[in-house]
């Protein structure tokens, strides 16, 4: 059976500044993970071939800070977890909202006079008010500080926007809301406390990655997480649902035993050869001998017993002499493949096996009426292999 599955990544904004190199490995990534979960879950599918790369451009139109001050929803401001200073006249709120983190006020935090004495001590040169993304990375840059910004869905679940890869010891942590055509930045002071809600009903303190949003009991296993997690995409971790929490095992008909097993070994002398000094400018591997083979043995394995003998040979010409006689073994092999056989008639013990089976041997499901019990053997062997579902036995062929 074959199906068309598309792989897609999101779109990503691109600038000047824009390193096309780390965009690209980071998609393509993207992809190749997506499509390994797919094949690996649950699904039992295979990648036979790529069709198509497709490749979709827009023009890019940045949102922009807000004209206007934005109430934090209801639910949010109950954390106590942001500053949202009330810039209700000015369309500056990214500026207040960056004071507000490095200058904090222990007096109306959330208001613009309580740091309007703060205002030249940073370089916003070049910034427009309101501020579209690309700007935040840009005042970063010329101010040395490192600046995250989330924003949330519609069930207020917390996500990361924009991290930050500067190195610095300042970093701070900005909230994007979004009101239809407005936005507007507030500051986040705490960001453990704003997202500890929706990751865990306990009320203990937590250490959260700011890339993924995963929580942690220690420092230390933070740490430890932010070494793997450093060189991957913002992301929040979604756990799975109370109704499907469990993974399990169901590519059954791939856990059938190979019939026919092929255990090699070759044996070699080694020759001097001709050398010379190794550039170090290139390599500084120094070949002075190599292995020439002079025999193999070959031993086939069978499930229903012996097979044959094992297969010597001594001799210059062993690599072509081991490649012709496998084929030969190979296309007697596929031979029997093709040439399935019935069951041999059960045992005594067998049948009483069969009749008292409630479960599947493979799967372990209980057998109903539309999934019936059946009689599963080896194809090969002849040999019974025990009570099975009626899927399963479809599902599964010889490796």
């Amino acid at each position: 059976m074959i199906k068309n599955v598309e792989f897609k990544t999101s779109n990503n904004e691109v600038f000047q500044e824009t390193n096309l190199v780390s965009l690209y490995d980071i998609m393509s990534e993207k992809i190749v993970k997506e499509s390994e979960d797919f094949e690996g879950k649950d699904s039992g599918w295979t990648l036979d071939e790529i069709l198509r790369l497709e490749v979709r451009t827009n023009r890019y139109s940045p949102f922009r800070g807000s004209s206007s001050f934005i109430e934090v929803p209801k639910q949010i401001a109950e954390t106590k977890a942001i500053i949202n200073v009330i810039n209700k006249k000015d369309s500056q709120c990214f500026m207040w909202s960056v004071l507000a983190a490095l200058y904090p006020s222990a007096n109306h935090p959330n208001k613009t006079s309580s740091y309007v004495t703060h205002l030249n001590k940073l370089n916003f040169d070049g910034i427009s008010f309101p501020t579209p993304l690309n700007e935040v990375k840009k005042f970063s840059k010329m101010n040395g500080i490192g600046i995250n910004i989330y924003s949330f869905e519609e069930d207020l679940k917390i996500f990361p926007l924009l991290i930050s890869d500067i190195v610095c010891e300042k970093h701070i942590d900005l909230l994007y809301i979004k009101n239809n055509d407005l936005g507007h930045y507030c500051f986040i002071k705490s960001l453990s406390r704003l997202v500890s809600k929706q990751l865990s009903k306990h009320q203990h303190k937590t250490y959260i990655c700011k890339r993924c949003l995963s929580a942690f009991q220690t420092e230390y296993k933070l740490l430890q997480h932010n070494e793997m997690c450093g060189n991957k995409s913002p992301a929040r971790v979604v756990m799975p649902s109370e109704t499907c929490k469990f993974l399990k095992f169901k590519n059954f008909q791939h856990s059938l035993k190979i019939p026919f097993v092929v255990y090699s070994d070759f044996e070699c002398v080694t020759m001097k050869t001709d050398t010379c000094c190794p550039d170090p400018n290139f390599s500084f591997t120094n070949m002075y001998e190599k292995h020439v083979p002079i025999g193999f043995c070959y031993f086939i394995s069978y499930q229903g017993g012996h097979y044959k003998d094992p297969v010597v040979y001594r001799g210059t010409d062993a690599p072509k002499c081991f490649i012709e006689k496998l084929e030969k073994d190979a296309i007697e092999i596929e031979h029997i493949y093709k040439n399935p056989k019935p069951l041999l008639p059960l045992t005594e013990s067998e049948k009483q096996l069969y009749d008292n089976a409630k479960n599947c041997y493979v799967c372990d499901q209980t057998f109903r009426e539309n999934n019936i019990k059946v009689r599963d053997h080896n194809h090969v062997t002849q040999k019974f292999n025990g009570p099975c579902c009626n899927s399963c036995n479809l599902a599964m062929k010889t490796p």
